[in-house]
């Protein structure tokens, strides 16, 4: 972790913030004293998913296939033997 002073850190925020997006971590002290932390931004799983799905709007229908398709798997992982669908017939 690199660590620079507060007077560093505010002539030159855009680089600070360049070396934060790569994945640097900064401690910004003052008077020798740490006084901040500056750390990348992490953006979970759901947040992603969220903007995902607000951008592009699933089908009203999309529902309804993903029950089926949930309730076919379903029918092909009981502990009868398996046979798929497209398999030829011995």
């Amino acid at each position: 972790m690199r660590s620079i002073t507060s007077a560093e850190a505010s002539q030159d925020f855009d680089a600070l913030l360049e070396e934060v997006e790569n994945g640097e971590v900064v401690l910004v002290t003052r008077d020798g004293r740490p006084v901040a932390r500056v750390v990348p931004e992490q953006v979970s799983v759901a947040d992603r998913l969220a903007e995902v799905m607000e951008k592009y709007p699933a089908d009203p229908e999309f529902g309804d296939d993903l029950e089926r398709i949930v309730r076919e798997n379903r029918a092909l992982m009981d502990d009868r033997e398996r046979r798929w669908p497209w398999a030829d017939e011995e």
